[in-house]
């Protein structure tokens, strides 16, 4: 492996990360809980069942920034040393 094919992998994982961001929702009371991954166009909801008077209820959720900002730059540093190793084998 090349450090070419490296550089397109790494830029096809992080496309795959923006494509599908970690999803949160945020309480009121500043409360946040995880809602896993999911398509950025249709993101999930977080739903709370009803009982016999109230009908289920749908909240959105948020995109979870400092996440998705952490996952990208791990992503970066991997593929970066990954970069300098092959590139150090390819100049021997």
């Amino acid at each position: 492996m090349n450090s070419k094919n490296v550089s397109y992998v790494l830029a096809a994982v992080i496309v795959a990360m923006l494509l599908f961001p970690p999803f949160v929702f945020r309480g009121a009371n500043g409360y946040t809980v995880s809602q896993g991954y999911g398509f950025v166009l249709s993101p999930p909801k977080m739903v709370v069942p009803g009982d016999s008077l109230n009908a289920a209820r749908e909240y959105p959720t948020a995109i979870d920034t400092p996440q998705l900002f952490t996952q990208i730059f791990a992503a970066a540093i991997v593929g970066g040393i990954f970069l300098l190793l092959l590139r150090s084998r390819e100049n021997k």
